[in-house]
């Protein structure tokens, strides 16, 4: 374990919120006294690494005959036809000029892609090797142009931006992993879209996944506008009921399956109680409130508020934090000075009785997609005196607290008031549980024992480097015949659906299938595109492969791929899978896939994500114009099964095998890794129980309310009928 200890690391990309004492958690290592002189150094190299950073600013021009004016075809601003460029920048060459990389970088995609609109592309998934021989298929397969069938790649530059080129033609095979230099050869321009008749390659900068400007970093002079939101106090009735009718407006549109887990007409009385609280000026943080309540009744992870939440600008923190545990309310940490009443119980908070308290934050309290209970249990014990703050009536704008516990003590706790990017540190810190299964390369494989492997997954966002490193892990420990494998997924927000797919091949003793479909509500010409900040067409066809299905809403697409086993490299061993309830997307559909096709064990707690469905994919990003709130909003909803059984409860996430509860000694890791120990455990006392096959289920269809209803209606009819035609013949005797 102590490998697996030294790979952790500060630098966390959070999934869920966590703490709003100290932002994040690398925010609560403290240098000391002794390490100045350590500091110095590290402070000197830095100022070195800038210098370096800092010449290297300047991209290097894509042709080797450098920079001429008339490279440019099109910049920020300019329109191809009828669509209007925000962030690209599209430059032509003689047909088969060599494209340089301007960057020094790491590969992070490489792909045939065919380009539909500015905003659509259709992604191909044959290998880029040599184009002559690859348009010799297209042509074959394909019913694209296969003149206008490009490579896209995308480079991760050093400095954490992402780089994206396409209209190339490929003179060799990248992998996702690999190191690019500037000034390298990357392939050779191409036909970019089929708009454009001149060869033609597309660029653009992206950072924190973010457009930004596209032409400065050449020493350009720069056509970009960044569309930086205003900061907003008071809305009026007007604008307020304005922008929640454009928000209702665009999940009808854009969103498939909104009453998935609300039915219409509760979601209706909904909207309506809403709009009457927009009867009057409103100020931004009570608007941003009725945002949230939407959000939340629809039960979808993946709909969410991007923009910074304005209640998040407060300068106050409380000393104490608490939370709900087995329905009870507790002191969950404290400053130093008030360490006694740490895990003391609460009766009352500001006059509020603990079971009224958590009521009102459940109406608050970030919900997880479905009905997944796991998630909504965190958030309550670990953040649910932030949502006291946010929205409780009664809660004090200095965050001082009046705390009546459970023995009749009436203790006033102050807020401090703080200073921007500052915090007020409580203990314990739960610096270690927030960081577990977090590491410094997004995996760790180590061997824990004799008996015992391990594959730590921080996400399956793994380029094919990566994703080697491991395949030749689980080689190696099956040719050792190791008995045991771990694989942890907590914490792990999720990834692609390729990597899901290939490391379940490693592991898979029988064929398997990920997904039956997907669906979207419209094909193309989206009308709330007009509000969007990274999708502005709205008449090209986004979703051409999506077909019409009879007496169905919506457009489909079918896929039921069989995925064998990898031949090569096939771990046959038990397999334990560590879940928790900060494990997403990825994460569901590998530990589904685990106790689906009953390769292994789940231990820990449900899963964050769904295990039947989720909507994602594709997403679009809502402004609201007079809030300037924005809201990323799903596209495409996939459906993984329609099984519904014990196992498998509708609206779930993929449940444990060996359940582990959450507990106030877990997140200060006063006995270490919960899980991963009683994982240990279980190997040593030779735990494996395998649910078997349930004989008994239901399939649910993509409308699950309506069937559930209809097949109520329609019981209940058969038993009228059945009691009309008993007390009939009754009559007759």
């Amino acid at each position: 374990m102590k490998a697996i200890e030294k790979y952790l690391h500060g630098d966390v990309k959070k999934t869920i919120r966590t703490d709003g004492f100290c932002s994040d958690v690398k925010g609560s290592y403290v240098i000391k006294s002794q390490s100045r002189i350590i500091l110095f150094f590290v402070l000197f190299f830095a100022q070195i690494t800038n210098l370096v950073t800092a010449q290297d600013n300047k991209y290097v021009w894509f042709f080797e005959k450098g920079y001429t004016e008339s490279d440019i075809l099109y910049k920020p601003q300019d329109y191809i036809e009828q669509e209007k460029i925000f962030d690209d920048l599209i430059i032509t060459a003689p047909l088969e000029t060599n494209v340089l990389s301007p960057v020094n970088g790491t590969i992070s995609r490489f792909q045939y892609t065919y380009f539909n609109s500015l905003s659509s592309n259709v992604v191909f998934g044959e290998k880029p090797t040599n184009y002559k021989a690859d348009s010799l298929l297209f042509a074959k397969q394909s019913t694209y142009d296969v003149k206008f069938i490009s490579v896209s790649i995308s480079i991760k530059t050093n400095d954490g931006k992402v780089i994206h080129i396409s209209g190339i033609r490929p003179v060799r095979s990248f992998k996702t992993g690999e190191r690019v230099k500037a000034g390298d050869i990357i392939g050779k321009i191409g036909y970019f879209y089929n708009k454009i008749s001149k060869p033609a390659i597309r660029f653009s900068i992206t950072e924190k996944e973010k457009p930004i400007d596209p032409m400065s970093p050449f020493g350009l002079k720069s056509s970009f506008v960044d569309f930086k939101a205003k900061e907003v106090t008071f809305l009026s009735k007007e604008e307020a009921n304005y922008d929640f009718d454009l928000f209702i407006g665009a999940l009808k549109e854009i969103m498939p399956d909104i009453y998935d887990y609300v039915s219409e007409s509760d979601f209706e009385k909904f909207v309506t109680s809403k709009k009457e609280e927009l009867n009057t000026q409103v100020h931004i943080r009570d608007f941003e409130r009725v945002i949230v309540n939407t959000i939340n009744i629809i039960r979808d992870s993946h709909l969410s508020i991007l923009s910074q939440s304005y209640s998040n600008k407060d300068p106050y923190r409380a000393t104490i934090s608490f939370g709900w545990l087995n329905d009870s309310l507790f002191v969950t940490r404290t400053t130093l000075d008030n360490s006694k009443y740490y895990k003391r119980k609460i009766s009352e908070v500001d006059g509020i009785s603990a079971d009224s308290l958590k009521k009102l934050i459940k109406t608050y309290t970030r919900s997880a997609g479905g009905y997944v209970v796991s998630v909504p249990e965190f958030a309550l014990l670990t953040v649910g005196h932030l949502d006291y703050f946010l929205y409780g009536q009664n809660a004090a704008s200095d965050h001082s607290l009046n705390i009546k516990f459970d023995n009749g003590e009436i203790k006033y706790f102050e807020g401090i008031k703080t200073s921007p990017g500052s915090c007020v540190p409580l203990f314990p810190d739960w610096k270690e549980f927030y960081l577990t299964n977090r590491y410094r390369e997004k995996y760790l494989v180590d061997s824990l024992d004799k008996q015992t492997a391990y594959i730590g997954l921080s996400t399956f966002e793994l380029n094919e480097v990566e994703t080697d490193n491991i395949e030749s892990f689980i080689r190696e420990i099956s040719q050792k015949e190791i008995p045991n494998l771990i694989i942890d997924l907590r914490n792990n927000p999720g990834g692609y659906a390729s990597v899901l797919s290939k490391l379940f091949s490693f592991i898979a003793q029988e064929p398997f299938y990920l997904g039956c479909y997907t669906k979207v509500n419209k094909r193309g010409g989206y009308e709330y595109f007009s509000h969007s900040l990274n999708d502005k067409d709205n008449t090209s066809i986004l979703f051409p492969d999506y077909h019409k299905m009879p007496d169905r809403n919506g457009f489909y697409k079918y896929y039921r791929n069989e995925i064998q086993p990898d031949t090569t490299t096939n771990y046959k061993g038990r397999v334990y899978v560590l879940t928790d309830e900060r494990s997403f997307s990825a994460s569901t559909d590998f530990a589904g896939l685990l106790k689906k096709y009953r390769r292994g064990v789940t231990v820990g707690r449900e899963t964050g994500s769904t295990y039947h469905q989720l909507k994602a994919i594709r997403f679009t990003n809502l402004r609201l114009p007079n809030s300037n709130i924005d809201i990323r909003i799903p596209m495409v909803k996939t459906v993984f099964d329609t099984v519904v059984n014990n196992t498998f409860p509708w609206g779930r996430g993929v449940l444990p095998n060996y359940e582990v509860k959450l507990t106030l000694e877990e997140l200060a890791y006063e006995n270490g890794d919960t899980i991963l120990n009683y994982t240990k455990t279980l190997i040593s006392e030779n735990k494996y129980i395998i649910e078997q096959e349930e004989t008994s289920s239901e399939t649910v269809s993509e409308t699950t309310n309506k069937t559930k209803q209809a097949i109520a209606v329609a019981t209940l009819l058969l038993v009228v009928v059945l009691i009309v035609i008993f007390k009939t013949r009754r009559g007759k005797k």
